[in-house]
């Protein structure tokens, strides 16, 4: 039987070609305040991530998720309102 359980990396911060790799193996990855420095490996990763895959979190961050938002938002070109509605649709579609 097919195994429904969903696999994310928390606070991920690892180089492009590792994130090509998880996301290979069905893998999400979930990024936070490592996105503040531009020259951080998450930095340089996020822009490879398709949005279905995406989380955003502040977990081991002193930044709001607006921050978050913002900084992801610097790699991503998409907008602020596409950004929030497939982060909605990647937690409906994986926990709801």
């Amino acid at each position: 039987s097919k195994n429904n359980q969903v696999w994310i990396i928390h606070g991920f911060n690892g180089s492009p070609k590792l994130a090509k790799q998880l996301l290979d193996l069905g893998f999400h990855i979930s990024f936070g305040s490592q996105l503040k420095n531009q020259n951080s490996k998450a930095s340089k990763a996020i822009s490879g991530i398709a949005p279905h895959r995406l989380f955003l979190e502040t977990d081991t961050a002193e930044l709001s998720i607006q921050e978050i938002y913002c900084l992801a938002l610097r790699q991503l070109e998409i907008s602020m309102e596409q950004l929030k509605r497939q982060i909605w649709i990647n937690f409906e579609t994986q926990f709801l």
